[in-house]
């Protein structure tokens, strides 16, 4: 199953999550935040209230890179397994090194999870979390992506358990 869930910006989406899924034992999170000064008290926030039981990998910023530390990482861990990516749209912002490749990294990316919801099916569990594309009015850059990786899920993840976050904290 995969549960895409998208909400308002700083609405509680990762913090409720991230304690729902400490109640299972093997729980894997793929950070996709690139570290940088207006993001450092974020990630640093997000770090802090995750328990050691987490299995954390962090994006490098390239797509093959990525898929192979993603791969080897939920080969090794034991089922029932909960698999959860914080912010789509920053992935592809961070994996983009050129501003007229952002669709084609959009593609790429929505490639690599329909690739991975896919082979890793059975007894996994999907949490893809980001903002809703009404937070990226005005911005046609992110408006691009999350239509582009969006739209592409929403097609064709066979189950797919849609959740429009509200404030729930």
């Amino acid at each position: 199953m995969v549960n895409l869930i998208h909400g308002q910006r700083n609405s509680g989406k990762s913090l409720y999550y991230e304690r729902l899924l400490e109640t299972y034992d093997h729980i894997f999170y793929f950070a996709t935040l690139q570290e940088r000064d207006h993001t450092r008290e974020i990630i640093e926030r997000h770090k802090n209230r995750r328990s050691q039981k987490w299995i954390v990998k962090e994006s490098v910023g390239n797509i093959n890179d990525d898929e192979i530390t993603i791969t080897d990482t939920i080969i090794k861990m034991k089922t029932p397994a909960h698999i959860m990516i914080d912010g789509i749209v920053n992935w592809c912002l961070f994996c983009s090194s050129e501003n007229y490749k952002l669709s084609e990294t959009a593609d790429e990316i929505a490639e690599l999870i329909l690739k991975l919801t896919s082979a890793f099916h059975d007894s996994y569990q999907w949490y893809l979390l980001d903002n809703k594309r009404s937070e990226y009015y005005g911005n046609p850059v992110r408006e691009l992506i999350w239509d582009s990786v969006y739209g592409k899920l929403i097609q064709e993840v066979t189950e797919l358990k849609i959740i429009d976050w509200r404030l729930q904290l």
